[in-house]
């Protein structure tokens, strides 16, 4: 008997999985319109200081307070101060602010997530009180202290923004590590004689990744917000460099009067945070296995 040869071809699992996440992604506009805009912001990111036609300190007093042209695209300030050149230095320094406290943050977050929700008892007990406790302390007010002790400067923002914004993701991780502890994975890897810790790495935390990514993309926007409003009262970095908020803190000082140098920075700023809250409602839907049936 001949055998008939088959029409229909398996699919790559991989790679199906791959296209329908991506086609959940693309099925809200705002997530494709939030990851364009972030496009060009991580591209201005990366080679803002090229593309800057002059360099955040260079004054022309002759072209001063003008108003948006093809010479000064967002207009200069009142020393003539090319405000697009400040504003592509300072996408820099927030972004870089944003990723590597958002680092910092669940880093610390997942190795307190992670020995609270395996290990249990005593030690998920003092964890989570701990947790409570950064989460009842007003992050903002502590960030401001150690900035008070430590002294402006990047390394210090980032360690000031980042160790106060570990808590969610701990409270987070350990909550998607308690519904997975008493499975048949962990059960497995007990059996075997791995370690609890081998275990979490190993086993448990890549089944929990999809719920972190989707929060780290909510994250970043509120590092953002935290180092806008720090610069904005006076702990953000000291001139000649520049972020968001020293940009709007600036702007407002002359808002009556040179409106523009107010509301570019502001409307670049609130895209770049909306964008960032677009992209983690698109991820959301894209790792969703509920999304997967829709």
């Amino acid at each position: 008997m001949s055998s008939v040869p088959s029409l229909i071809h398996p699919v790559p699992s991989l790679v199906f999985r791959r296209r329908s996440a991506w086609r959940r992604f693309v099925r809200s506009k705002l997530s494709v319109a939030g990851l364009v805009w972030l496009t060009l912001i991580a591209a201005a990111t990366a080679f803002g200081p090229w593309l800057a036609p002059h360099r955040p300190t260079d004054m022309d007093f002759m072209h001063a307070n003008e108003g948006p042209s093809w010479q000064f695209p967002f207009g200069t300030n009142n020393l003539g101060q090319d405000l697009f050149s400040m504003v592509l230095y300072g996408i820099r320094y927030s972004m870089v602010i944003a990723v590597v406290a958002t680092a910092v943050a669940f880093l610390v977050g997942a190795v307190i997530g992670l020995a609270a929700g395996m290990r249990g008892g005593w030690v998920d007990h003092v964890l989570m009180r701990f947790t409570d406790f950064m989460f009842a302390f007003p992050g903002f007010y502590f960030a401001m202290i150690l900035l008070v002790t430590l002294g402006r400067g990047m390394p210090s923002l980032i360690l000031a923004i980042g160790v106060t914004q570990w808590a969610g993701f701990a409270r987070l991780i350990r909550g998607l590590v308690l519904t997975m502890r008493d499975g048949d994975l962990v059960e497995s890897g007990h059996a075997i004689g791995a370690s609890t810790w081998y275990i979490a790495t190993r086993y448990v935390f890549p089944n929990i990744v999809n719920s972190i990514i989707v929060y780290t993309a909510f994250t970043m926007a509120n590092m953002m917000n935290q180092e806008a409003m720090l610069s904005l009262i006076g702990f953000g970095p000291e001139l000649p460099v520049v972020s968001f908020g020293t940009l709007m803190a600036m702007g407002a000082t002359y808002d009556l009067g040179y409106t523009y140098l107010m509301y570019i920075p502001t409307s670049i700023f609130i895209l770049t945070l909306m964008s960032l809250v677009a992209v983690g409602d698109g991820l959301q839907e894209m790792l969703s296995p509920k999304g997967a049936v829709k």
